[in-house]
């Protein structure tokens, strides 16, 4: 299964960046992409379809009385995906700061496009943006298998609140809860499991995506505990590819592709920190071309030469340390981050996390 997120404006293109790195934080059979439209599509008059017995829900700004429709919104995203010839088994969400005139987080139609609003979750939750979005691209894709179509959802879904994938809430605060749950009750998982039987989608990816919502549930709790006892998450280092994780806010990994895993795998080895001037220079610079070779699986030492010249440019490798520090803000939060990032000092750059936090395992 694929996904793919979109954004129109700069600003929501940069959202879905940061639900991307989210998403991607949980290993799995999905598949999830982006894309970046050269320009916002056309304005449309409204279109002419009735959502009359779809209720509006309560709370938040008012300002959704003057937005646009279902129709109107799922129009333009399906313009998008005939712009990108986005095949029709792929779901395409759009991520827009537009409100609509239901005021619901997120909708959808058979033909896998959906919305779901990108601003004011602050209302909502306390978290960043990219939290609760990211639950809802794992959450709507699930009850897209689980319905057959807008009137088959409207006649299951939970009008109070219990905690689970399927409430309504229409009291929008509720998903607060519904988040940090990150349940499905046993009714819903029935109607995931025929889902599954009727091949509307694999349970490899229904595991997935299941995964997705309890490491955002996870995340969420280990954030407000922070608040009690100040106690940091493990790092847990996994695998012949060193893969990254933070074991205790919900194991979700971070997500740094493998020259930015190689360079901060090696300011953990190197307590003392490393000179971006002498990175190469030996032994520093064979210790990098060992890891990088390990993590990339590239086997070709000529190639792996040649990369690992290319960022121990200090210039390129303080681009690379800035994307660690993006992810790991990303992942965790501007507050909780801090302690995980590479800072400077003394002209040296260095990981100031106590060791003790870091777990490794070979497999």
């Amino acid at each position: 299964m694929r996904i793919y997120l979109n954004g129109e404006t700069p600003e929501m293109h940069d959202l879905a960046e940061q639900v991307l790195d989210l998403l991607n934080g949980v290993e799995g059979t999905v598949d999830f992409a982006i894309t970046w439209p050269p320009e916002p599509p056309p304005m449309m008059a409204n279109i002419a379809e009735c959502y009359c017995e779809i209720p509006i829900l309560e709370g938040g700004t008012e300002d959704f009385v003057d937005s646009r429709s279902w129709g109107l919104h799922l129009k333009k995203i399906a313009q998008i995906r005939e712009r990108y010839e986005i095949p029709k088994e792929t779901f395409l969400f759009e991520i827009s700061k537009e409100y609509n005139d239901r005021n619901w987080f997120s909708f959808g139609n058979e033909e896998r496009n959906h919305y779901i609003h990108g601003v004011d979750w602050q209302n909502y939750t306390g978290t960043e943006d990219y939290f609760p979005i990211a639950y809802l691209v794992a959450s709507n894709t699930l009850m897209a298998a689980m319905f057959r179509n807008m009137n088959d959802m409207l006649d299951h879904l939970h009008q109070k609140t219990i905690g689970c994938v399927s409430d309504l809430c229409i009291d929008k605060k509720d998903i607060s809860m519904k988040m940090r749950t990150a349940d499905v009750c046993d009714d819903c998982m029935g109607l995931l499991k025929t889902a599954i039987t009727e091949n509307r989608i694999l349970g490899t990816d229904a595991q997935h995506l299941l995964r997705i919502m309890e490491a955002i549930r996870g995340n969420l709790l280990f954030r407000s505990r922070y608040e009690l006892d100040n106690k940091l998450s493990r790092l847990s280092i996994r695998g012949y590819k060193q893969k990254i994780f933070l074991e205790d806010a919900g194991g979700i990994q971070v997500s740094l592709n493998p020259i930015q895993r190689t360079i901060y795998l090696s300011l953990l080895r190197h307590e003392e920190g490393i000179n971006p001037y002498s990175i190469d220079e030996e032994p520093m610079f064979s210790e990098m071309c060992e890891l990088y070779e390990r993590i990339s699986g590239i086997d070709e030492p000529e190639r792996i030469r040649e990369s690992v010249t290319s960022w121990a440019i200090p210039e390129a490798f303080n681009q690379h340390i800035s994307r660690i520090r993006r992810v790991f803000r990303r992942t965790l939060g501007d507050e909780l981050a801090e302690p995980y990032l590479p800072v400077t000092e003394e002209g040296v750059r260095k990981v100031k996390l106590d060791r003790t936090l870091i777990l490794r395992t070979e497999h």
